[in-house]
């Protein structure tokens, strides 16, 4: 019975011991996933036969990212800072302003990441055309990344962070200072070239005259104002606390609610009530815009907007069935 024992301690005592290693491996493994190690590295595109990794889509990502968060219209978009780009899909209020015309459902993530693909192509294939015409790095470019460094490392220091842990912070955690000098430096060699480029264009006023006509709707910009009431049923309860889905009898109801409500205020605005005084009071269903250089858009408002038969101070009750608005 003691060898037993003996023989039962010592297999406890073992499987103990591997259990400790396997969690001392998994928190190992944790922390060099985090660190961005495993993914900086790694090809995420491919651009004339030029792998570029991971890391620098995640530059452009997240400057773009961190552009829209900081612009003051995140909200307006519908986007929440506290929530992942991939568990929000991007509205119809975004598209419109944003400019993005695929009319599919796509999340932020979705959106950020082609995006970022977007701007390293064209950026990659503008330092390429410098390099063959011998406007690559040189001095100028050294000089304006250490001074972006410096202003960098100066205001990393006054909010506590290192160099290195505020670049991670900005832009993820496969950042890194050499692939950050990397991006500056592409950055700044096809920003130069494609000046240098648009400044050397030369056109006829025929030129100039031919392209505008095909491509109007790339110029032209119109000044509106409107009142967006959403007309979407939300999902309920029942007396058990299980949940209702919405109907398609519920979403006929809210979408004749929020006509109702449209046609009530297009008829308080043509008897000389503004939007915006209209809006105020229905704060709470109604969310009240304004442009004065909205450019086209395949979207419902754009669709007006730009139809050939359109007059200034035209107005309309629009129904955006696709995505139950009015």
């Amino acid at each position: 019975r003691e060898a037993e024992e003996r023989a039962k301690a010592r297999k406890t005592n073992t499987l103990y011991g591997i259990i400790a290693a396997l969690f001392v491996l998994v928190a190992a493994a944790v922390l060099v996933y985090n660190s961005g190690v495993l993914q900086r590295g790694k090809t995420a595109v491919v651009i004339d036969g030029e792998k570029y990794t991971a890391a620098q889509v995640n530059y452009y990502y997240m400057s773009r990212k961190n552009s829209i968060l900081n612009s003051g219209y995140a909200t307006y978009y519908g986007l929440d800072s506290s929530k992942s780009m991939d568990s929000q899909i991007v509205s119809d209020t975004a598209k419109m302003f944003l400019q993005i015309t695929d009319e599919s459902e796509m999340t932020w993530d979705e959106y950020l990441r082609n995006d970022a693909i977007r701007t390293l192509t064209v950026r990659a294939k503008a330092a390429k055309l410098a390099e063959e015409n011998g406007m690559g790095a040189d001095d100028h470019t050294q000089e304006e990344i250490n001074a972006t460094m410096d202003e960098i490392a100066a205001y990393a220091k006054q909010n506590g962070y290192s160099t290195k842990e505020y670049l991670k912070l900005v832009f993820g955690s496969t950042m890194t200072v050499s692939t950050f000098k990397q991006m500056a430096e592409l950055d700044d060699v096809s920003s130069h070239y494609m000046q240098h480029y648009q400044e050397d264009l030369t056109y006829t006023d025929s030129d100039l005259e031919s392209y505008y006509a095909a491509n109007k709707d790339s110029f032209d910009v119109a000044a509106y104002e409107y009142i967006y009431f959403k007309g979407s049923a939300s999902s309920t309860t029942d007396a058990d606390g299980n949940t209702v889905e919405v109907t398609d009898e519920m979403k006929a109801e809210a979408m004749a609610a929020a006509k109702t409500t449209a046609d009530a205020i297009y008829a308080a605005y043509k008897a000389g009530t503004s939007l915006e005084d209209a809006a105020a009071e229905y704060e709470s269903t109604a969310t009240y815009a304004s442009s004065d250089s909205f450019s086209y858009s395949s979207s419902v408002l754009g669709e007006w907007l730009y139809d050939d038969a359109r007059q200034a101070g035209d107005s309309a009750v629009l129904e955006d069935s696709d995505s139950s608005n009015y």
